[in-house]
């Protein structure tokens, strides 16, 4: 079962992002919005099963947030559209 375990905020360029932890037994499911509404259109996972190692949801959080500020999903999001 999918569960939000925690949300992070940031501002970029007079906009707030949310940042969604969703656990689901086997990996951590992460998304980050706007507005209420995926930014990026895929999602970071991680697969753990122990939430509580704040190292790797800190890194996470810091390169979830340089694809942001660098706007590289936007790449990322161009290759996958070329690709299908």
């Amino acid at each position: 079962m999918r569960k939000v375990i925690e949300t992070k905020e940031f501002g970029f360029q007079g906009k707030k992002y949310q940042i969604r932890f969703i656990y689901n037994d086997i990996s951590i499911i992460i998304i980050v919005f706007l507005n209420n509404k995926p930014v990026n259109s895929y999602p970071y996972e991680i697969y753990i099963k122990d939430y509580s190692n704040r190292d790797i949801v800190e890194e996470m959080v810091y390169f979830i947030k340089k694809d942001i500020v660098e706007q590289r999903y936007k790449e990322y999001l161009e290759v996958i559209k070329n690709v299908s």
